[in-house]
């Protein structure tokens, strides 16, 4: 794994940022991101981690990405120490960056806030697991 970026803005003020708030109707308040590239010799992945806050009534939520997968839903952050991705919460995005061959997407992941990403499955089935050895595996 691969970070590429990462960042962090929170802003004490009121911060209008027309773009957004055109975009969504709201006025942006918070935002960090980290994106990270997994790297195999057949083929990398994409992912992004991004967790946002649109106003001061809302909790802040989270997004990914993993390769070609995208998070379906909003999660609010206060409600997981650790968090699963899989088909069930993720739709597919046809992306010209990311690989094509969806026989070795990535199926699943499980990120955690004090670890990061855990582990991660291939859909050939292929788990890799990302904590050291002081960490329990599943």
């Amino acid at each position: 794994m691969i970070v590429i970026d990462k960042g962090i803005f929170n802003s004490k003020k009121i911060f209008m940022n027309p773009f957004l708030k055109f975009e969504t109707g709201g006025n942006y308040r918070a935002y960090s991101y980290l994106y990270f590239t997994i790297h195999h010799p057949d083929q990398d992945y994409q992912c992004s981690i991004f967790v946002f806050k649109e106003n001061n009534e809302e909790p802040p939520y989270i997004r990914w990405r993993m390769g070609n997968d995208v998070s379906k839903t909003m999660t609010p952050v206060k409600e997981l120490s650790c968090m699963i991705g899989d088909n069930e919460n993720s739709e597919y995005l046809d992306n010209q960056f990311a690989p094509k061959d969806r026989d070795n997407d990535i199926e699943s992941f499980q990120w955690c806030k004090k670890q990061g990403l855990v582990w991660y499955t291939l859909k050939n089935g292929d788990t890799y697991r990302l904590v050291g050895p002081q960490q329990k595996s599943h």
